[in-house]
């Protein structure tokens, strides 16, 4: 038997070294992340640990997150609906990307101890579901003859079937280059007609740059969550350790188009990408631009490994086709992976995704 904890707070240097200390730890299993989460004012963060001893075996950050979180002050209908259910307690549990099994030899009975205190956890509180949490990603050696399935099968988790994209950084930008097909190289250079730059975001040019995401909110009729990428965003991952980037593509000095980077441990993270109406209309290859430059920025420090965050496996339509296509102009090192659900309060949930359609 192990020990197995939740807490609230853990020593930073030592909880991000424990993460560090494997190649699939991610920027979404740090302290700087539950720093961010825990700033939003809707979401409240957990660190799970497993422990022989004083020898840690495994650590989770999840976070319990109200189902009024992603809704937006303007959607005053929805907004109210929100503060109703923030009263009656209506939350999900999340994670990116975790658990980190740090064990492997003892990897099943180390996940199976950590995932029943996390369903104690789910039970006690009353959530409504732990909802599309990852495994680990980034490390295909990690969890070699899947054992991950059969201890979250054995626990009513639901499979839900993933897939994302890495594009391979640990190389020169020239060599990059001379990778990337033919016609997408010709998107990225056409963009060269335009007069556009890129660069990193300053704080300065953060409502400049929320301005854009309303923007591309309004026409694609998609929302992002509501606090990115705010100020509190900005100042828990650029805190002691500078994990968040926006890169910008700019013309005359306005900003066209950007996409967040996240970055711990080697991995960039791709973060939502935005773009205005003038270059989605003109059809200005902004987003091939945009990935392109990232990739150079990945490159020249060092970075192993670029994360699209996400390709539709199964395209069920022309835009996720079309979303499918553009990613698969940057790699061909398709990830597939499990997500999973469990559902706590069965009722709820279906009433909440009842007020959802009609909203």
């Amino acid at each position: 038997m192990y020990n197995v904890t939740i807490q609230r707070s853990v020593d930073a240097g030592v909880w991000n070294s424990l993460v560090r200390s494997v190649p699939e730890g991610t920027v979404f299993q740090t302290t700087y992340w539950a720093d961010y989460v825990g700033s939003t004012g809707y979401c409240t963060p957990y660190f799970c640990s497993v422990k022989d001893g004083d020898a840690y075996k495994a650590v989770l950050l999840f976070w319990v997150e109200g189902v009024n979180a992603r809704v937006r002050p303007e959607n005053k209908i929805v907004g109210m609906l929100g503060a109703i259910a923030q009263r009656m307690r209506l939350s999900y549990g999340y994670w990116f990307y975790g658990p980190l099994v740090l064990d492997r030899a003892d990897a099943a009975n180390v996940l199976a101890e950590l995932l029943d205190e996390v369903d104690r956890f789910c039970r006690t509180n009353k959530l409504v579901t732990m909802r599309n949490i990852a495994e680990p990603i980034h490390d295909p050696a990690a969890y070699a003859g899947d054992h991950a399935s059969a201890v979250y099968n054995a626990r009513a988790f639901t499979r839900i079937e993933r897939a994302t994209l890495f594009m391979d950084l640990r190389t020169d930008v020239d060599t990059a280059w001379s990778r990337l097909k033919k016609s997408t190289r010709k998107d990225v250079s056409s963009c060269e007609k335009h007069s556009l730059t890129a660069g990193l975001l300053s704080a300065d040019e953060l409502d400049e740059y929320r301005a854009v995401i309303s923007e591309n909110v309004r026409r694609v009729r998609a929302d992002f969550p509501p606090y990115y990428p705010d100020i509190n965003m900005w100042n828990a991952l650029r805190g002691a350790e500078n994990c968040l980037e926006v890169m910008a593509i700019k013309k005359d000095g306005r900003i066209m188009a950007g996409a967040g980077i996240l970055d711990f441990n080697g991995i960039l993270c791709h973060m939502t990408s935005c773009q205005t109406d003038e270059s989605y209309f003109k059809k200005i290859n902004v987003n091939d631009l945009l990935t392109w430059e990232i990739a150079k920025w990945g490159i020249s420090r060092k970075r192993r490994l670029y994360d699209l965050t996400g390709i539709p496996l199964r395209p069920k339509d022309r835009k996720e086709q079309g979303l499918r296509n553009f990613k698969m102009k940057w790699s061909e090192n398709i990830r597939v992976y499990n997500a999973y659900d469990k559902v706590y309060r069965s009722s709820m949930r279906a009433l909440i995704r009842t007020v959802r359609r009609f909203l």
